[in-house]
């Protein structure tokens, strides 16, 4: 088989996968019919293990359903399933002071919000998403709306800090995410309105956050001082590190910079080289850039997500380079994925392996954990190999 045969074979089977597994299994067992909004406290066969919802999840399967629909239309139901998601946020998923909640009980009454704003940037997402698929404007204002909360927010305007001020620092979760949802609100007609927080959020992962002896980007950084002597700072989430690389390849995609795709190919390539595991294969959740302990127990695990960032990350290092090093590693990526996170029985993945890559939980949702990754993985990835099928040609 070719390379470009290979390739439209994964585009097709990704699209597949996604059609006829992962949107069904959520569809089926993640849908309220009776108090509106998803489920995503499921079961191994998409049995209810809690009736709350997530915030997160409201935000992101709403997004993920009108982006579907957007780029695949037909009778998937995404329209409609969408459309409930909307309802509900817009009825349940706010409390009075117009921010977000991040746990609420089957009903929609609020259980907790978080000092984060994730919540809201994720609402920005689905109504912005809405916003392109229905024509809805006031779905485009409270788009806006909730990003410029949500960026506000996150700059220490929200509640109790965590920690005392004496050793301020900030985290790489902000500026990725700031960045991943101002391409989803410009792809929505909302660029000019976000483009200030894009562009400063560029400027903060390749700057700030960037690790001068490794190349990838630090979880978190000292706001006055060099931290790296405590172990919080010298910690590199891969996923998260591979994540933003992918964004700003995005960003390069849409406004063109050389320097911006070359820092963008050295975060990924210094993520890959920190965190697969040379041992058993797989990303590794945490690791240190000095290569001692990490301190979070949860450091060897082998997460659902990451592995859907890194197949995305190279797939378009591969679009905006053509260098067959990036498919290699994409090959390594995905066969590791496919032969461990896939359900074979039920149908979907399970979300958290042992460093080893046997499963060590069942459940297929929780409140972290719903269908955003991998439907977003197979929905872009599928793309992204029939276009470079027809790049290569042969």
């Amino acid at each position: 088989m070719s390379g470009a045969e290979l390739l439209k074979a994964h585009a097709a089977s990704y699209r597949a996968e996604l059609i006829e597994e992962v949107l069904p299994f959520w569809l089926q067992h993640g849908l309220d019919h009776d108090e509106g909004g998803f489920y995503s406290c499921l079961g191994r066969d998409g049995a209810l293990l809690d009736d709350d919802k997530s915030g997160w999840v409201q935000g992101r399967f709403t997004w993920l359903l009108s982006r579907v629909h957007s780029e695949l239309g037909g009778d998937l139901g995404c329209y409609e399933a969408a459309q409930r998601g909307i309802d509900f946020i817009r009825q349940r998923g706010f409390a009075p002071d117009g921010r977000m909640w991040f746990q609420l009980d089957r009903e929609g009454r609020g259980l907790r919000k978080r000092r984060y704003a994730y919540t809201e940037f994720f609402g920005a997402m689905a109504f912005a998403e809405w916003f392109r698929i229905s024509g809805d404007e006031e779905a485009r204002v409270e788009a806006l709306r909730l990003f410029r909360l949500a960026c506000s927010d996150m700059r220490g305007g929200r509640g109790p800090e965590k920690f005392e001020p004496e050793r301020p620092a900030k985290a790489l979760g902000v500026p990725m995410i700031t960045l991943g949802v101002a391409h989803v609100l410009e792809d929505c007609g909302c660029g000019e309105e976000v483009r200030a927080e894009r562009e400063a959020a560029v400027a903060e992962l390749r700057g700030d956050f960037t690790h001068p002896g490794s190349g990838a980007l630090l979880e978190s950084v000292g706001l006055l001082e060099d931290l790296s002597g405590h172990m919080d700072c010298r910690v590199v989430n891969p996923g998260h590190s591979i994540e933003a690389a992918w964004f700003l390849m995005e960003e390069h995609h849409r406004r063109g910079c050389d320097a911006l795709l070359a820092d963008a190919l050295r975060v990924l390539d210094a993520s890959w080289e920190l965190g697969w595991d040379k041992e058993h294969g797989g990303l590794l959740s945490l690791v240190d850039v000095s290569g001692a302990p990490v301190q979070e127990l949860w450091a060897e695990l082998k997460l659902w997500w990451p592995h859907c960032e890194a197949i995305l990350a190279f797939l378009n290092a591969a679009k905006a380079t053509g260098d067959k090093a990036h498919l290699d590693r994409w090959r390594i990526v995905h066969d590791w994925t496919y032969e461990r996170f896939p359900d074979p029985e039920h149908g979907e993945w399970f979300g958290y392996l042992r460093r080893d890559g046997s499963v060590m939980n069942q459940a297929k949702g929780n409140l972290w954990k719903g269908p955003f990754h991998i439907p977003r993985m197979l929905l872009m990835a599928s793309s992204l190999c029939e276009e470079l099928a027809g790049s290569l040609g042969d």
